[in-house]
């Protein structure tokens, strides 16, 4: 018989991200989500400010607002292990519990 959990037993939501201020990382805005593809790569680089989702490598990227959502917009940030970045604020993020 099948088990099931709930979803934050699975995945961290919005896990905790640091980033310094002023310093450059990677950067993914909503546009560059495809809903035909399962991976999105680094856009552009940005100095950090304040705000937005931070991530990592390896972590989901889900639309949180209509109608991105309705249009898929959901992937994969892909980059060297460990890379941080951030994004819009439209996204929630999900990680993968070990």
């Amino acid at each position: 018989m099948k088990r099931v959990l709930p979803f934050a037993e699975l995945v961290e939501i919005n896990p905790r991200v640091t980033l310094e201020k002023g310093t450059k990382y990677p950067f993914v805005e909503m546009g560059v989500v495809e809903s035909s593809r399962r991976y999105v790569h680094v856009a552009r680089v940005r100095h950090f400010k304040s705000g937005g989702a931070k991530f990592l490598a390896g972590d989901t990227l889900f639309a949180r607002i209509t109608p991105c959502l309705e249009n898929g917009k959901i992937a994969q940030f892909q980059a060297f292990k460990g890379t941080a970045a951030f994004g819009s604020t439209e996204f929630f993020v999900f990680r993968a519990r070990s």
